[in-house]
């Protein structure tokens, strides 16, 4: 399976070879067609350019299941996605290409993904955007593709990072809040493991752990309430945190990390884990801006929202 290239013109065949290179039950044979002629597109500047080594590198990304293992949220919409690439009438409509996958060239698949990018239907920039994530996230994903070049990795693979101060130090500047309150006595359920029914006593149930659950919890709590947090994602602490994209892309956010607007033109990095959104984007935190606070007000009618009936909370905030 992957890239087969014949002839000297820029023309590629992408064909299933032996049977035991095959998927089986990890990816669907139409998806690994399809992903296997589009993926050279994608991934063009990052593949060895020896034909060889670029199937080969093509056939692990597929045949090893990666794919479907790190999009296992998301999955049922690459599916819908596949099916309707792989019907012939479908596919012509949709992509332009009247000949089938194996069969078609480089050049064809990049006229329909240019077409696909810029389309002002909101089908096709989603599609082109379902395509080039799922295939770049996955690829890169894997050590294997970490080159000085492109991308190197994350920061322990780095020569000039030194892991050994740096641990050391993230360690004594930052401990490890989630360790240190369960220790404390934090009562924690699993729902995930549990075996039978489990009724708890509360005054205040908070759906959700991210900024605003947390923050509600907190100021809920300290005025005597019983409160139960309901987290759909796992409690993770630094000490889980092992710099891997594709462990941390189906652990710790929502779909994989393929979640999107509606349009497909952003990809929303949405936390799926106790603490939420703040968990993996907290680097990202700031303060509202005082004219976004008063375009709410103003535009939008929100009360209690103004910069000086914001200001402190977020001193708050800041000092908590």
């Amino acid at each position: 399976m992957g890239v087969s290239a014949l002839g000297s013109q820029g023309c590629s065949t992408h064909q299933l070879t032996s049977p035991t290179a095959r998927p089986l039950q990890i990816l669907r044979e139409k998806d690994a067609i399809i992903l296997s002629a589009v993926a050279p597109v994608v991934l063009r500047s990052a593949l060895p350019e020896d034909l060889a080594a670029r199937q080969q590198t093509i056939d692990s990304l597929l045949v090893q299941g990666r794919i479907r293992a790190q999009f296992e949220y998301a999955y049922a919409e690459f599916e819908l996605l596949f099916d309707l690439l792989y019907l012939a009438p479908t596919r012509v409509l949709m992509t332009g290409l009247w000949s089938r996958w194996e069969n078609a060239s480089e050049g064809d698949i990049e006229a329909f993904s240019t077409g696909w990018r810029d389309s002002r239907f909101n089908l096709f920039r989603v599609g082109y955007a379902q395509l080039t994530q799922l295939t770049s996230l996955v690829y890169y994903s894997d050590p294997a593709s970490w080159t000085a070049g492109v991308y190197p990795g994350p920061r322990q693979h780095v020569p000039s990072w030194r892991p050994d101060t740096y641990e050391q130090d993230h360690r004594q500047r930052h401990p490890d809040i989630i360790q240190q309150g369960l220790a404390s006595g934090w009562k924690t359920h699993n729902g995930a493991a549990l075996q039978n029914d489990l009724t708890l006593d509360c005054d205040v149930v908070i759906i959700g752990t991210g900024a605003g659950g947390g923050t509600a919890a907190e100021i809920l709590t300290g005025q005597g309430l019983n409160v139960i947090l309901v987290e759909e994602g796992p409690l993770r602490s630094s000490n889980h945190f092992d710099m891997q994209e594709k462990r941390a892309y189906s652990d710790l956010y929502q779909e994989g990390m393929t979640r999107a607007t509606a349009d497909g033109g952003i990809t929303i990095m949405q936390g799926r884990a106790v603490g939420g959104t703040t968990t993996v984007n907290w680097t990202s935190s700031f303060r509202t801006p005082d004219e976004t606070l008063q375009h709410w007000t103003t535009a939008h009618g929100l009360k209690g929202f103004t910069p000086a009936e914001m200001a402190p909370w977020f001193e708050k905030m800041n000092s908590a």
